[in-house]
């Protein structure tokens, strides 16, 4: 029982460290591996600017997500309770700093595709990449305009504005939208490398290969949201 006890500690301690770390890690990899392709193919100025600015979109995003996610992980036991809440502060605020930008970014790209395509003569949102690149881009504003109300809420007190953003708090809504922006988001980068441009560019082996690691990796970052939906599904 002793050994049995120690071994499922070790496992769930190596979930909480390491998966996240390797997840981040290939999350970051496909776009530099894109990029470097990118950066050697002739193509117009507001396409190429729309596929740098959506690299970084993945791999920001789930860090965002793992570091949010990091915050429930379970403390040292020598940990203080002042300690333990400068830990939970520091892994929201990684949080913000992760996705804030990564949102930034996918309008700057959502924006110079359609100028591209304004100036080409293309119809717009005819593809599902298209389609998923613009939702997820509505969700993550969604997500990001539900928690202000949270973060300011002790800003305002006697009618004047002090700058006190709180940043522990909890609300379902804003961990629904979060959690499907950043599926939408997985789709739209998969979609995106699976398209015939990028198949092009980074030959048809290449293209799926990341586009299944975009998949594999989004897979294990949403699995204990689905283990936590599921689970509240089976109380009912």
């Amino acid at each position: 029982p002793a050994f049995r006890h120690v071994h499922l500690h070790m496992s769930e301690r190596s979930q909480q460290q390491y998966v996240p770390v390797l997840s981040t890690a290939l999350a970051a990899s496909i776009p530099l591996i894109v990029a470097t392709r990118v950066a050697l193919n002739s193509l117009p100025p507001l396409f190429r600017l729309h596929v740098l600015c959506m690299l970084p979109l993945f791999p920001l995003g789930t860090a965002g997500v793992e570091a949010v996610r990091r915050r429930l992980a379970k403390p040292d036991a020598e940990a203080s309770p002042t300690e333990r809440k400068k830990r939970s502060v520091r892994w929201v605020k990684t949080h913000f700093a992760m996705l804030v930008p990564a949102m930034y970014s996918m309008a700057a790209g959502l924006v110079s595709i359609w100028r591209h395509k304004q100036a080409i003569g293309r119809a717009h949102l005819t593809s599902a990449h298209s389609r998923f690149g613009v939702a997820a881009l509505c969700i993550w504003m969604a997500a990001y305009v539900a928690a202000q109300p949270k973060v300011w809420r002790s800003s305002f007190k006697g009618g004047r504005f002090r700058y006190r953003p709180r940043w522990l708090w909890a609300s379902d809504a804003h961990r629904r939208l979060g959690t499907t922006a950043y599926l939408l988001s997985a789709c739209a980068t998969a979609s995106g490398l699976n398209s015939a441009w990028s198949r092009r560019a980074l030959g048809g082996a290449l293209a799926t290969a990341s586009a299944a690691g975009v998949g594999l990796v989004a897979a294990v970052t949403l699995a204990p949201a689905a283990n936590a939906f599921y689970a509240s599904l089976s109380k009912k």
